[in-house]
């Protein structure tokens, strides 16, 4: 197992080298970040959140690999406590090298509903969470963000992002992804370029 390398970007240390370069990432799209905000008391386990993304009103939690069902449980205890959107980034900024889970406070109520009806099934597990998602950006205004899952029948996203108004249409069916997601690649860019102080 590599140790994790204390990085620091523009004054803030960061207990990672993988953490800080996600900052990056977000610093290069314009989104202000809070690192390590407050901690929250998840049923006796103290968690830490990596990151608050205000205008995503969403934290961010950032994992080397992809996450165990222990991690992911967290997320979404944490989803459930404070009803924020919880986003588990597993991996490196770029194409194909991350995914992103999402958890959302809606959803795990559903899923109260749904243990309710299931009281015998005590290994009912949420399948939404392992659903992986990418970023990408609105083809109308790039400033729109956009969480997107692609399949077969094309791409289905849930917005983390819409800028304040005046702004024009958006809703695309399908949001750019990939290496047509200019504003994102230029990020992901950034982020993999950059030479910090250690």
């Amino acid at each position: 197992m590599i140790n994790p390398i204390e990085t620091v970007y523009k004054g803030i240390r960061f207990r990672s080298r993988l953490e800080a370069r996600w900052a990056v990432f977000l610093d290069t799209l314009n989104f202000k970040f809070v690192y390590e905000p407050d901690g929250y008391d998840l049923n006796g386990t103290w968690y830490l959140p990596d990151f608050w993304v205000p205008d995503w009103k969403a934290f961010l939690e950032i994992k080397p690999q992809q996450p165990t069902k222990e991690q992911m449980d967290k997320c979404q205890s944490l989803s459930t406590l404070t009803s924020y959107r919880v986003l588990l980034i597993a991996g490196q900024p770029w194409i194909d090298e991350y995914t992103v889970f999402l958890f959302e406070p809606e959803l795990s109520n559903q899923l109260e509903d749904e243990d309710n009806e299931e009281k015998n099934d005590e290994d009912h597990a949420p399948d939404f969470t392992w659903t992986p998602l990418g970023f990408a950006q609105d083809r109308k205004d790039e400033r729109v963000i956009w969480l997107c899952s692609e399949d077969e029948y094309g791409c289905e996203g849930t917005s983390l992002y819409f800028p304040p108004e005046p702004h024009p249409r958006w809703g695309e069916k399908n949001p750019l992804t990939g290496e047509w997601a200019n504003r994102i690649i230029k990020a992901f860019e950034a982020a993999r370029q950059e030479r910090f102080n250690t």
